[in-house]
């Protein structure tokens, strides 16, 4: 999955849907449809930009200020810096995005109170932290690349599709790859399994181990120490194949991206992940795996050539199972294949070591990526920081 401000699209096969909405969302404000601040622009005063969440009136700027992650995000005074008007702008263009709330005759926002905290206290806090990180970094140094950990159906793809969109209607050119696209093909991965015979963790895709790692390396650094006017080749890989196993597209199929991207948002389930003494392994089958986690081997190398870090934690994995099947219905349901429930819950069991084992590491920050941390349920909102 590649996805890509309309500046730097080539040879993709279909259109982010952020760019119809950014088109929608600026036609609203040009009629004065969306818009409720004051007439100086500011956040405050009787005119200062409200929402209607659940049907109540709130002020925008206190709403946001409440938000459980908003510190963490640009600071300790989040009340005084929040431009409430840019916010309700770029609420608006998440909105459209997404598909969610709607735009009340008098011009106002409505939305549930889980889609308020959404766009106002997750997505929107998130895309200005990533907004600082871009500009506390300087010129001339190349792309910002963010890592995004997250476990599988937590909302990661979501989110960072999202944040391309509003990157985009900033000026700022925006790529959102993930680590699954660079899945082994589903020939190298039957290689994979026949030559570590009765490992159940390296039968399927999904741990590390299953990946191209040199090709995602190369990937990564092409973007990094390309010129403007390069191009870049992103695999793209469909989970569909051989009945929910696999396959990497063919080569022509590929994503084509064209220049330097601002910044590159990185997401994947296991990314963060370092190797455990191996002492510390109840699971035998985790120790190739755990090698190749260690400190010098090719996922610490993608890891360092990351430059800021988000890691969304849950408090139990288990919740992955329910999360996991929500996707596989969407593909049955789109007839693009799928595993049945039975196959998804021996697929996603063999996820379960590394959980166990690397989470931890993780969420105490052994490696010393620095990262920001949000913690979400398991409806996928964020909780209040600690």
């Amino acid at each position: 999955m590649l996805l890509l401000s309309s500046a730097m699209r080539q040879g993709v096969p279909h259109v982010h849907r952020a760019q119809a909405a950014t088109g929608r969302a600026a036609r609203a404000f040009s009629s004065g449809d969306v818009f409720s601040g004051d007439a100086d622009g500011n956040g405050d005063g009787p005119s200062a930009p409200t929402i209607k969440v659940d049907g109540e009136r709130v002020e925008l700027s206190h709403f946001v200020a409440q938000g459980p992650i908003i510190k963490a995000c640009i600071g300790s005074d989040a009340a005084g810096a929040i431009d409430a008007k840019a916010w309700e702008a770029r609420g608006a263009l998440l909105m459209a995005d997404i598909g969610i709330g709607q735009v009340d005759a008098d011009g106002g926002q409505r939305l549930s109170q889980a889609e308020a905290v959404r766009v106002y206290q997750y997505y929107l806090p998130l895309y200005e932290w990533i907004s600082g990180q871009i500009s506390g970094r300087g010129t001339g140094r190349g792309p910002l690349f963010v890592g995004v950990s997250c476990p599988q159906g937590g909302g990661k793809t979501t989110l960072v599709d999202s944040l391309v969109g509003l990157f985009a209607d900033q000026g700022l050119s925006c790529a959102a790859m993930s680590l699954d696209d660079f899945y082994l093909t589903h020939a190298d991965q039957l290689a994979v399994k026949e030559s570590n015979s009765g490992n159940r963790l390296l039968e399927l895709r999904g741990n590390p181990g299953t990946h191209d790692m040199s090709l995602a390396l190369r990937t990564v650094e092409s973007l990094r120490d390309g010129e403007p006017h390069d191009e870049h080749a992103i695999p793209r890989y469909d989970k569909s194949c051989f009945g929910g196993k696999g396959d990497r597209f063919p080569a022509d199929q590929w994503s084509r991206l064209v220049g330097t991207p601002d910044v590159v948002l990185f997401e994947a389930w296991c990314f963060g992940f370092s190797a455990v003494d191996e002492s510390e392994l109840t699971d035998r089958d985790l120790i190739p795996i755990n090698a190749l986690l260690d400190e010098g081997g090719d996922y610490a190398k993608l890891h360092a050539m990351m430059g800021a870090w988000i890691v969304i934690q849950i408090e139990s994995p288990k919740v992955v199972y329910r999360w996991r099947e929500q996707a596989e219905v969407a593909l049955r349901e789109n007839g693009r294949g799928g595993m049945s429930e039975t196959e998804l819950t021996d697929f996603v069991s063999r996820y379960m070591p590394a959980y166990a084992h690397y989470l931890p590491g993780l969420y105490a920050d052994s490696a010393g990526y620095s990262p920001l941390y949000i913690q979400i349920d398991d409806n996928r909102n964020p909780l209040q920081m600690k």
